[in-house]
């Protein structure tokens, strides 16, 4: 009996040490059930919806307070919207400034060049294609920092994709563009073909020129009035040359 009893529970020892194979236990809880109508919640909810969904980006709202002259006995702590956007701006810099680090890194690990350059060749892939072909030039490496920026939730309206022609030569280049402020965007190059660093686009070195910008719904001509200062116009032409 004691044999027994020892081996059941060296038996019992090694099960709780390496784990032992179960049948996979059905889930406690149903997050994901379809609501009830009759749920004395469902119109509380319903309601915050329709009205959350009309609300701007918070850089766009609109408050009726005058910040620049808070009367200290009212708000001791400040405005909450601009300490909300504040932490939220600085947490995303960094971010895209990690991503841009980052993407430099692996592009040139993963550069590929085109084999004919014309634009009528090149083929510009999705993010999905490019993964598949594990490589790309700068159309395609663009896409590690876009793919990034967007997926980590940075907003379709503020993440653009940006042609720019370098002057000495007249070769085309992709970089991506953050708009935190929307006249002066954070530039994001992937290769570090134009800059190594995440710049405003009025530090960019000169012998660039922006063509086109883009992202998946929408596309702008952009017009340089004056040096560092960038206008958009929207969709072009459908008969305008669209460069690589």
């Amino acid at each position: 009996m004691n044999r027994i009893t020892a081996f059941l529970t060296l038996v019992l020892l090694a099960c709780v040490a390496f784990g032992c194979a179960t049948a996979p236990s059905e889930p406690r809880v149903e997050f994901f059930s379809p609501p009830r109508a009759d749920d004395p919640f469902y119109p509380k909810i319903t309601d915050w919806q329709q009205r959350q969904r009309l609300d701007p980006p918070v850089s766009e709202m609109a408050i009726a307070v005058d910040e620049a002259n808070l009367d200290p006995e009212e708000f001791p702590f400040g405005l909450l919207r601009s300490k909300f956007e504040n932490l939220l701006n600085r947490h995303k810099r960094r971010l895209a400034r990690e991503f841009t680090q980052w993407s430099q890194r692996q592009a040139r690990m993963h550069y590929k060049p085109d084999v004919d350059t014309t634009l009528a060749a090149d083929h510009w892939p999705t993010l999905r294609e490019f993964f598949e072909t594990n490589g790309d030039d700068c159309d395609g490496l663009d896409l590690i920092a876009y793919g990034l920026l967007r997926e980590s939730g940075f907003r379709e309206g503020e993440i653009f994709r940006l042609i720019v022609r370098r002057d000495s030569d007249g070769a085309n280049h992709m970089v991506s563009v953050w708009f935190e402020d929307p006249q002066d965007p954070w530039v994001i190059d992937a290769t570090g073909a134009m800059s190594r660093e995440m710049l405003r686009y009025s530090q960019m070195p000169e012998g660039w020129t922006p063509r086109m910008m883009f992202n998946e719904t929408t596309m702008y001509n952009v017009v340089e009035r004056e040096p560092g200062s960038v206008e958009l116009a929207r969709e072009p032409d459908s008969n305008q040359e669209v460069v690589q």
